[in-house]
């Protein structure tokens, strides 16, 4: 079964596990016709350990499996991802941070449209009622759809509790994501103002940094 939120408040779900996921198939293939897109973003992160959230905003590029994430506030940082590496460019440090992505992770995290083939080999989903997901100031899409996402795979499930995710079902996108670590640490990442076909290359996704950057792989030394 599926369960629509609208406006902040949900219906009683109606469907059966059947259609819930004839739903995601139907979502799926959205998704699958779009190339690429350009949204902004807003990322609420709340810790234990933090007396309140950390908010930060941007924009991301994603073409296929490539994303590209520019962080405006509160400091300016540049993201790179696909399948396989991860990459951090701090511009006041000067140094970009290297990290190799587990893959079935790195398929998910390199664009806000990861397809459904690749998630379902490493995580259940079930309905969601989507509490929390949508901001109450944003606009309501007509269709939209909440999911929740738990790892079978024991390797991600050292860094994912569970993931909860937003779609639009007429459009095919993601509206909104949240993943809670096994610590309880929760991240939230909005969209808005998303346009898909915008002719974007993987040049463009590219990072662009200045000679002289150092690079550090943190992991490394951890090994």
């Amino acid at each position: 079964m599926f369960v629509a939120i609208a406006r902040g408040q949900t219906t009683a779900p109606t469907s059966q596990p059947s259609d819930f996921a004839q739903q995601l198939e139907a979502i799926d293939r959205r998704a699958g016709e779009i190339k690429d897109l350009t949204a902004d973003f807003v990322q609420e992160k709340r810790s234990p350990l933090l007396r309140k959230p950390l908010i930060s905003r941007g924009n991301v590029k994603a073409r296929g499996g490539l994303a590209l994430w520019e962080t405006t506030e509160p400091e300016p940082t540049k993201m790179s991802v696909d399948p396989q590496l991860l990459r951090m460019y701090y511009p006041k440090q000067k140094t970009i941070e290297e990290y190799p992505m587990q893959q079935q992770l790195g398929m998910m995290a390199a664009s806000p449209l990861p397809r459904l083939q690749a998630i379902q080999t490493t995580f259940s989903m079930k309905p969601d009622d989507g509490k929390g997901l949508l901001d109450a100031k944003g606009a309501s899409p007509a269709n939209p759809r909440a999911v929740r996402m738990e790892p079978v795979d024991a390797e991600i499930r050292k860094y994912v509790d569970h993931v909860r995710v937003l779609l639009d079902a007429d459009r095919g996108l993601v509206l909104a994501f949240e993943m809670v670590d096994p610590d309880g640490e929760q991240t939230i990442i909005r969209f808005s103002n998303v346009r898909t076909g915008v002719n974007l290359t993987d040049e463009s996704l590219k990072l662009d940094t200045p000679a002289g950057v150092k690079v550090v792989r943190p992991l490394e030394g951890a090994r």
